[in-house]
């Protein structure tokens, strides 16, 4: 800090004028990963003798088919975008995804509508 008090005041008020800037933006990249939209797809899956399904391929709408290349969890939970149901925690392409069944159909979180 500075011996005069008039620097004091200017340091001050461009600390905070900055620290408003970087809260703002942290809120707004906080707001585009809290935007997540419900996409319902078509899912290729074994049904097991035990009962378990397994989902395997995700086909989306344009008839590409992305291959499941791992299940890291399968559990109960509701879904950001809305909704609730068995979520599988997915690797896709090297991408961590949510998976959800929902009742009779399925969907994925995604960050586009």
């Amino acid at each position: 800090m500075h011996a005069n008090p008039l620097y004091a005041v200017i340091y001050v008020h461009i600390e905070l004028k900055y620290a408003h800037r970087r809260n703002i933006i942290w809120a707004q990249r906080w707001m585009k990963q809290m935007l997540v939209y419900k996409r319902y797809v078509d899912v290729i899956l074994r049904h097991r003798k035990n009962g378990e399904l397994e989902p395997m391929y995700i086909c989306w709408d344009d008839g590409v088919n992305y291959k499941i290349e791992r299940i890291l969890g399968k559990m109960r939970r509701s879904s950001p975008a809305g909704g609730c149901g068995i979520r599988y925690a997915c690797m896709i392409h090297g991408q961590q995804r949510n998976l959800y069944l929902e009742k009779d159909k399925w969907f994925i979180e995604t960050s586009r509508p």
